[in-house]
C-alpha cells in the first residue's frame, strides 16, 4: 500500500508543478506566491526501563507552500517532509493541500488533496473527523494529513453549502511499537501490522478505493456561527484490533462510520460560547477466514464537547481563560463498564492563553485535562511561541501525563495490556523545541 500511495504523491505533485509552470508567466492575470521553512525539531521523553523505546529525536523538517491564481482557477501545493537522525521511524513525506480549482460566484470547485478544520472547540473534536491524521506528532491534537477529496461549494444565504466526494482511504501513520507514543504495549514484543479497512461491503482488507461522502451546511445567524454536517467514511480516528491469521499479527481496523453532527460559536461580549456534536454509528464487517477480531465492533456513541472562552485585556497583552468538557455517550452496548473509545471520553479542560502582542509576537499556552470519573488521571500541555528576529521564530511544548492503570500493581506488563484510553500514554512526559527559518 505504501509503494501506490508513494507513486501517487509522485504523480500528483509532478502534475500539480507542471499545471503552475504551464500557466503563461507574461499573464497579466497570474498571482503566484510561495513560503517554506526549515526546522530543526528536538525531542525527549522522560526516560523509562524498557530498551525498545525510542526517548529522543533530533531531525530536519521543512514544509513548502505555493499557490497560484489565474481567474477564475487558482491551484493550492503544501508539503511537508522531515527526516530524523535518532529515530527513522518518524520520517516521511506528507501532502497537506494539493489541489485545483476554480470559482466563479456562487459557486466554487476543488479537486486534490485539502486540510479541513470543522472545530470550534480548543482542546476536543468531535465534528473534526474527515482528515486522516499523523498520530506520531501530538497528542492532544494530532498533525492533519491531506484528504483527497472533490468539493463543490456553493454560496447560500449568510453562509455556504458544502459536498464533498472522497474516493480513497488514506491510511493515518501510526506510531512503530518503539514510539512513546505508541498506543500498543511497549514492553511486550507484539508483532504489528499495517492497517485494515472495513468499508461499505464489511468486507476487511487494505484496498484504497471506497466511495466516501460529505455534505456540510454553515451559516451565520446574528453573532452565532453555525454548521450542520453529515459523512460516510472509513473512520481512522478509532480503531479496534484483529489479528492476521495468516502472519500472526495484531492489526489495527478501521470501520465504516456514519456521522451526524454540528458545531455553534456565539460571543457574548468578552465570553465566547462554543458547543460542538458528533454522533458516529459503526459498520460491523463480516467474519472473514484470514482476521479475528480480537472483541466487538467500535461501539456507536455521541461525543459532545463544550466550552467557554473569557478574554481580557493586560497592559498590551490579551489573556483568555479557557474551560471545555466532553463526554462520550454509549448506547448499544450498556453493560460494558469502561468503553474504551479514546484518551478523552469524560474529561474537562482548564487552559489559559496570552498573547503578549509585543514586535516578536510572543504566545504562551498552558492547560490541564483531567479525567471527571478518575481525577487521578490527568495531562498537563504547555506551549510557548516567539519569532525571533524576521525569519527565524521558536516553539516550545511540554506535556506530562499521570493515567495510572487500575491493575498496574499486577505487574508493567499486564498494565499494558489492561489499558484503556489515556492510560496507554501514561508518564509519556515530553519536552520538544523547534527552531525554525522562513523563506
Amino acid at each position: 500500500m505504501s509503494g501506490r500511495w508513494l507513486g501517487w504523491r509522485s504523480a500528483l505533485a509532478a502534475a500539480a508543478g507542471l499545471c503552475l509552470l504551464a500557466v503563461p508567466a507574461e499573464g497579466k492575470k497570474l498571482k503566484v506566491k510561495s513560503q517554506g521553512q526549515l526546522s530543526i525539531e528536538g525531542r525527549v521523553f522522560q526516560p523509562d526501563d524498557i530498551d525498545r523505546t525510542q526517548d529522543t529525536g533530533l531531525g530536519l523538517a521543512g514544509r513548502l507552500e505555493a499557490n497560484a491564481r489565474y481567474k477564475p482557477f487558482d491551484g493550492q501545493l503544501r508539503l511537508f517532509s522531515r527526516v530524523d537522525a535518532l529515530d527513522d521511524t518518524r520520517n516521511l513525506v506528507a501532502i497537506e493541500e494539493l489541489y485545483l480549482g476554480f470559482k466563479m460566484k456562487p459557486v466554487r470547485v476543488r479537486v486534490g488533496y485539502q486540510l479541513l478544520n470543522w472545530s470550534a472547540t480548543e482542546a476536543f473534536h468531535p465534528a473534526d473527523m474527515l482528515n486522516a491524521r499523523n498520530y506520531d506528532s501530538r497528542l492532544e491534537n494530532p498533525d492533519k494529513l491531506g484528504e483527497p477529496m472533490v468539493e463543490v461549494q456553493v454560496r447560500f444565504w449568510e453562509g455556504n453549502v458544502s459536498a464533498y466526494y472522497m474516493p480513497v482511504r488514506r491510511a493515518p501513520i501510526l506510531p512503530r511499537a518503539a514510539s512513546r507514543l505508541s498506543p500498543f504495549p511497549k514492553r511486550l514484543d507484539v508483532p504489528l501490522g499495517d492497517p485494515l479497512f472495513s468499508g461499505r461491503d464489511r468486507q476487511i482488507g487494505d484496498d484504497w478505493l471506497e466511495h466516501q461522502w460529505a455534505l456540510r451546511i454553515e451559516q451565520t445567524l446574528g453573532d452565532a456561527d453555525l454548521s450542520l454536517h453529515v459523512f460516510q467514511h472509513v473512520d481512522r480516528s478509532q480503531p479496534t484490533q484483529v489479528v492476521d491469521l495468516f502472519t500472526g499479527d495484531i492489526r489495527p481496523l478501521f470501520h465504516f462510520v456514519t456521522q451526524v453532527g454540528g458545531t455553534w460559536q456565539q460571543v457574548f461580549g468578552p465570553v465566547v460560547g462554543k458547543l460542538e456534536v458528533g454522533h458516529r454509528e459503526f459498520g460491523y464487517p463480516d467474519p472473514s477466514p484470514r482476521y479475528r477480531l480480537t472483541h466487538r465492533e467500535m461501539l456507536d456513541h455521541t461525543q459532545i464537547a463544550a466550552g467557554l472562552e473569557f478574554g481580557w485585556g493586560i497592559g498590551q497583552g490579551e489573556g483568555t481563560l479557557i474551560l471545555e468538557g466532553q463526554a462520550m455517550i454509549t448506547y448499544d452496548e450498556p453493560k460494558l463498564a469502561t468503553p474504551d473509545l479514546g484518551p478523552y471520553q469524560r474529561d474537562a479542560l482548564l487552559g489559559y492563553r496570552h498573547a503578549f502582542n509585543d514586535t516578536s509576537s510572543t504566545r504562551l499556552q498552558a492547560g490541564v485535562i483531567v479525567d471527571l470519573e478518575d481525577p487521578s488521571e490527568w495531562m498537563i500541555a504547555a506551549r510557548f511561541e516567539r519569532r525571533l528576529g524576521d525569519v527565524w521564530s521558536l516553539e516550545a511544548n511540554l506535556r506530562a501525563i499521570m493515567a495510572e492503570p487500575d491493575d498496574a500493581g499486577a505487574g508493567p506488563e499486564l498494565g499494558e495490556l489492561i489499558a484503556v484510553g489515556l492510560e496507554r500514554w501514561n508518564n509519556a512526559n515530553e519536552l520538544n523545541l523547534t527552531l525554525s527559518r522562513f523563506f
